[in-house]
């Protein structure tokens, strides 16, 4: 099936995350988790792109999508803008920050998508951890973050290995960004299935619990 592309409030966000961390992370005795609260949801102020709230996001169809909006132009704004909101408190706290946990994690889908969006965000020359799979083993990327990096940029995969092994905090996380730039067929790091339920595995034990830590889709 086809996927109409349109933007999204902070409510549909909400709606739109639930339902698929809901239905990835359902049990077999039909036990679903609690869901996310609004609240915990920062605002966007571009609202990003999202499949029509009545697309099935389990669909695999191999039917092309709708053409999705570039929003990459945009994505080095779009991150100063959420740098200078009270999840992360300023650019000073930004270049200040000697936590080892990272003050901002971006999840995208896949190694390729990550090594984009470093290239994306490279006119900060900020300290970014790397930490996905096609770029360093996991004993080097454990030791990168024994030294603090205010930003990471990863896979679900590999955060969550990381996050298990202890290695990865988000402790100190103030904002955790879904990368939503679209395949082909028209699915994100929060609908394709290869990235989906370690996604939600992760934001499950490793983020829910992190109260003052909010979530944005771009």
């Amino acid at each position: 099936m086809g996927r109409t592309i349109t933007s999204a409030t902070t409510q549909q966000q909400c709606a739109f995350f639930n339902a698929a961390y809901c239905s990835s992370l359902a049990g077999e005795d039909g036990t679903v988790p609690t869901k996310l609260p609004e609240s915990r949801f920062e605002d966007n102020l571009v609202p990003p792109v999202l499949p029509a709230p009545t697309a099935d996001l389990d669909d695999s169809s191999d039917t092309p999508s709708a053409p999705v909006q570039d929003m990459d132009p945009n994505f080095l704004s779009f991150f100063r803008s959420l740098v200078l909101s009270p999840s992360v408190g300023g650019t000073k706290r930004l270049k200040k920050h000697r936590s080892t946990s990272p003050l901002i994690v971006i999840i995208s889908s896949s190694a390729k998508r990550s090594c984009q969006i470093l290239q994306l965000l490279a006119p900060l020359k900020a300290r970014i951890a790397k930490l996905f799979s096609k770029n360093m083993s996991v004993p080097s990327q454990v030791s990168m973050l024994s030294s603090p990096h205010p930003c990471a940029v990863g896979t679900p995969n590999r955060l969550l290995k990381l996050a298990e092994d202890g290695a990865l905090s988000f402790g100190d996380t103030g904002l955790v960004i879904f990368d939503m730039k679209a395949d082909k067929k028209g699915f994100s790091v929060v609908t394709l299935r290869d990235c989906q339920r370690d996604l939600m595995a992760l934001v499950r034990d490793h983020v829910v619990e992190r109260r003052e830590c909010k979530l944005v889709m771009y």
